[in-house]
């Protein structure tokens, strides 16, 4: 009988290895198992063939393969090591750095080890513990090339990504067929939005590895992002479908107009959920029709990968005359979030509140609205080239008792901010029309309508009901006297008007057949939409002939200025809002225009945004509940447009004195609701539901 170490069984290890250090898996693999099944405990087969499984991505049996090896031989670092390797992989930090600690422990010093567990400490945004690792050893070995790679993911991680650029540049000069590091250096081009130098170190990527899946993905959206979405799709075409980039494809689809496969790949996002996967880019759900705990399993999902929570320190013990709120945002800008939130920073009661606002934007954008939001902190604290940690010391040293995320999971947050709390209460509001699925966020701002009682459960934060609506408003937005007249801008005088300026990801095959429906019925009647670009407008124009409606009863906006923008919607007669994805921002612009809105209400935050937002005008008879309902409330109102008259006046002459626009009244609710988080803090209670009257 063989023993785990004869010649047969060495000589078919011999090869395998051979041909898995040549990068020749699918020879390898077959021999591996070859190997153990003639003797099943031999623990260098069980750990290569583990090694092979977590290179192919199959993290979970990788694991399973070398804890049996381990049991069975536990003194090989390398064991260990590869374990860790694969947990890292899972998002299992935590018994992943239990595997580094006992590799080093047999192999005390071991440099490879070393820096695999200092990028997980990376990852788990431990970068000063990892930021001294990987110093120390580039000083010793200015020539190892992983040691530079991982200091442009910990650059990256603190957002330092001029410095990431220069470590994964320094990478590629010391191995110039490195495609991992090609692949870093191109995402960090595109966080910095410098899409131009991405695409092109993406396209020297894939001249040298054509089948890397993700530098297809990646492609695809840096070419959407760059104005060129007639190639985008083609590039995330090329991926593989990758299922992890299902919600990506999507979102381009959707943004493009290019819906040939939108219902396959809509099925196979949902399957992909069910399935308990990860999904990629939480935003790019939002556009997609999925149930509000799908989407919830999704970010949870998401926050536990991508966003691991840190140990929380000790509840904080200080305790000021006035409640420090400090709000978190990467939109002090011209920006939707800085447009509906100005006037509510100006408005707080500065004898009860003292205000810190915290600007995370990576461009440093500096504007007229950025002067004005600036200026209505008590302090205000520019964090573009400050790291994770030294952002959180600052705003632990101004003792923060709320912290208020105004980015959530979209571009460019700090979530991992909040993942090692700022202050004993965290809330999400506004930024990411959505909860979070994070533990460490305690409540969300919502109302009755934009989350219902039945669908608290499908939120990790506990929920604040404000009396009126989850939005707050900025009373100073000026409304431009021109266009004067329809003739202006391109549309029929006596035409009943139609308009959706929602973003063109937030247009659906569905909503299409509902407008054409309504525009047939509706004799004369024209649609007024907004368009990114040339592309877009022609998709848009072919989508529309497609269901028997011609071009002619087709008109386009371009951006345009705030005053002017909002100016825009007076010549309109009725908003048609999209579905899933309401329009948020852009629902409150038209009726602080004064233009009526029509809405089709679902189960997610997202797609109850504009009801919200009615019933706060007292227009609850313009919130549907289904295409059908909502098609045929439209016709009604373009076939008697006088109805919509009073409407109009009513918004228009009143608008300042409804409950979406009573911005102080709105505040006095929200600080009402700061209050009890930190008398509950005081109290050691934990964080639960507050019911505003």
């Amino acid at each position: 009988m063989n023993t785990p170490f004869s010649p047969q069984v060495m000589m078919a290890l011999q090869k395998a290895l051979k041909f898995h250090e040549a990068g020749d898996l699918d020879a390898a693999r077959p021999l591996y198992e070859q190997v153990l099944k003639q003797q099943p405990k031999q623990f260098d087969a069980l750990h290569l063939l583990g090694v092979l499984h977590h290179q192919q991505g199959q993290h979970h049996r990788a694991i399973e393969l070398i804890q049996k090896a381990i049991a069975l031989y536990g003194r090989n670092p390398l064991f260990h090591a590869n374990l860790a390797n694969a947990l890292t992989e899972l998002g299992e930090y935590a018994q992943a750095l239990k595997s580094y600690d006992r590799a080093l422990k047999l192999a005390p010093g071991h440099p490879e080890i070393e820096l695999n567990r200092a990028a997980a400490w990376v990852d788990i945004g431990w970068t000063e513990k990892a930021s001294a690792v990987i110093e120390q050893h580039l000083r010793a070995n200015p020539q190892h090339h992983a040691a530079w790679f991982n200091l442009g993911q910990l650059k990256r991680r603190q957002h330092r990504l001029p410095q990431a650029i220069d470590a994964f540049t320094q990478a590629l000069h010391l191995n110039g067929l490195d495609t991992q590091s090609m692949y870093e250096l191109a995402s960090t081009y595109h966080e910095m939005e410098q899409y131009d130098q991405a695409l092109v170190t993406l396209d020297i990527l894939l001249e040298i590895e054509p089948e890397h899946d993700k530098a297809w993905a990646l492609r695809g959206l840096a070419l959407y992002l760059y104005g060129r979405p007639e190639l985008a799709l083609q590039s995330l075409d090329r991926s593989g479908m990758n299922k992890e980039m299902l919600a990506q494809l999507l979102m381009v689809s959707l943004g493009s107009l290019q819906w040939g496969r939108y219902a396959e790949l809509k099925a196979d996002l949902s399957a992909w959920i069910g399935s308990g996967e990860t999904v990629s880019i939480p935003f790019h759900l939002l556009p997609v029709q999925t149930s509000a705990r799908q989407q919830q399993m999704a970010l949870q999902r998401w926050v536990k990968l991508y966003r691991p929570p840190h140990p929380q320190p000790k509840a904080f013990t200080h305790h000021h005359q006035r409640i420090r709120l400090a709000y978190v945002s990467g939109d002090f800008k011209e920006h939707p979030v800085s447009y509906l939130t100005a006037e509510l920073y100006e408005l707080h009661d500065r004898g009860r509140f003292e205000l810190i606002g915290v600007n995370i934007n990576g461009k440093g954008v500096h504007d007229a609205m950025t002067e004005r939001v600036s200026k209505a902190f008590d302090h205000y604290v520019v964090a573009k080239d400050l790291s994770d940690a030294d952002l959180l010391k600052r705003l632990h040293e101004l003792e923060v008792d709320i912290a208020i995320d105004l980015a959530g999971l979209t571009d460019h947050n700090r979530i991992n901010l909040f993942a090692q709390r700022i202050a004993p209460v965290q809330i999400n509001c506004l930024g990411f029309p959505g909860t979070l699925g994070a533990s460490y966020i305690d409540y969300i701002i919502g109302d009755d309508t934009v989350i219902p009682p039945e669908f608290s459960q499908f939120y990790t934060e506990q929920v604040v009901s404000m009396p009126d609506t989850f939005q707050p408003n900025d009373r100073k937005r000026p409304i431009a006297d021109s266009p004067a007249t329809r003739a202006e801008v391109g549309l029929p005088e006596d035409a009943v008007v139609y308009c959706c300026f929602c973003n063109n990801y937030k247009y659906n095959p569905e909503m299409f057949d509902a407008w054409a429906a309504i525009l047939l019925a509706v004799p004369g009647s024209v649609l007024w939409l907004l368009a990114n670009n040339a592309f877009v407008e022609g998709r848009i124009q072919m989508e529309m002939a497609k269901r028997q409606f011609g071009a002619d009863r087709l008109v386009f906006g371009g951006r345009l200025p705030q005053p002017q923008y909002l100016a825009r919607y007076r010549l309109a007669d009725l908003f048609l809002d999209t579905y899933p994805f309401n329009g948020g921002t852009t629902v409150s612009d038209a009726l602080w225009a004064g233009l009526p809105v029509l809405t089709l209400a679902g189960e997610t935050f997202a797609s109850r945004m504009a009801a919200s937002l009615l019933k706060a005008v007292g227009l609850p008879q313009m919130i549907t509940s289904s295409h059908a309902e909502y098609q045929a409330r439209a016709i009604q109102c373009g076939l008697n447009r006088d109805s919509l008259v009073g409407v109009k006046h009513v918004l228009r002459t009143q608008g300042h004195v409804l409950p979406l626009f009573d911005t102080p009244r709105y505040v006095r609710h929200l600080e009402q609701a700061y209050t009890i988080m930190v008398e509950r803090v005081r109290r050691g209670e934990a964080p639960g539901p507050i019911r505003l009257t």
